[in-house]
C-alpha cells in the first residue's frame, strides 16, 4: 500500500500536466524535454513527500451509508469494526433522507474513531450533505435545508457534483457556492476527470474540500 499510493499520486500530476499542455495545444511527449528523468524523479519525490504528510493528518471518511435504510446496506457496529480496521479516525453517516443512521451509530463511538450524525438529503434542485446534525431536516428546499443545517450548527457539503450518471446531483453549483461550506471534491464512485473539475471549482471559489467513500456496502468504506 505505501509503495501504490505514491504511484497514484505521481500518474495523477502526470495526468493533470498532460490535460494542462494539450489545453496550450501542445504534445505530453515535450512535458519534460531534455530533462525528463530529473523531472520524474522530482515527481515521486513529491509523491512520497505528500504521503508523509497525510500520514499525520486526522483521516475521515464523510460519506458512508448504514442499513438503517437498506438491509443490503452495512450494519452499524460493523462500519465502526470497519473504520477502526482501516485506520480512520472518525466516520460521518449520511443516509438518505434522515439521520436515524447516524443517531444509531453515534452509540458505538469509541475515543479512537468519531461519528459525524449527517444526512444526505435529496432537495428538489439536488442532494447536499448535512453534517454535525441534531435534528433531521424538514425543508426540501435547498436553500431553506442549507438554512436549516446551519441554525443546528452543521456544515453543508455538496456530495459528487458534475456527476452526469446520477439523477440527483446538484446540477447548479454555482448558484448556491455563496452559502455551501465545502463541495465532496473525491467520491469513491465517481471518475477521476470529475474530480478534477472539482478541485478546479474550489480553488477557484476559495471552498473547501471534502473526500467520502459514499460506500453502500462493508469494502467500500475509507
Amino acid at each position: 500500500m505505501m509503495f501504490t499510493i505514491p504511484f497514484a499520486i505521481y500518474g495523477l500530476f502526470r495526468y493533470l500536466q498532460i490535460v494542462h499542455i494539450k489545453e496550450l495545444g501542445g504534445e505530453p511527449e515535450l512535458l519534460f524535454g531534455d530533462k525528463g528523468m530529473l523531472a520524474n524523479f522530482a515527481l515521486w519525490g513529491i509523491s512520497v513527500v505528500i504521503i508523509l504528510i497525510l500520514s499525520t493528518l486526522l483521516k475521515y471518511d464523510l460519506h458512508v451509508h448504514s442499513n438503517i435504510l437498506s438491509m443490503w446496506n452495512i450494519r452499524t457496529e460493523v462500519i465502526i469494526k470497519l473504520a477502526i480496521k482501516k485506520g480512520l479516525n472518525g466516520i460521518a453517516i449520511t443516509d438518505h433522507d434522515t439521520i436515524k443512521g447516524g443517531v444509531e451509530c453515534k452509540k458505538f463511538e469509541t475515543d479512537s474513531l468519531k461519528v459525524i450524525i449527517g444526512c444526505e438529503l435529496n432537495t428538489r434542485q439536488g442532494e447536499i450533505i448535512g453534517l454535525f446534525l441534531t435534528e433531521e431536516i424538514r425543508s426540501r428546499d435547498i436553500n431553506e435545508a442549507i438554512d436549516e443545517i446551519h441554525a443546528q450548527g452543521g456544515l453543508v457539503t455538496v456530495p459528487h457534483p458534475f456527476d452526469k450518471m446520477r439523477r440527483s446531483t446538484l446540477r447548479h453549483l454555482s448558484d448556491h457556492v455563496g452559502k455551501i461550506d465545502a463541495i465532496e471534491v473525491f467520491n469513491a464512485r465517481c471518475i477521476l476527470v470529475d474530480t478534477i473539475k472539482r478541485l478546479r471549482v474550489c480553488k477557484e471559489k476559495n471552498i473547501s474540500a471534502t473526500a467520502g467513500s459514499d460506500a453502500h456496502y462493508a469494502n467500500e468504506i475509507g
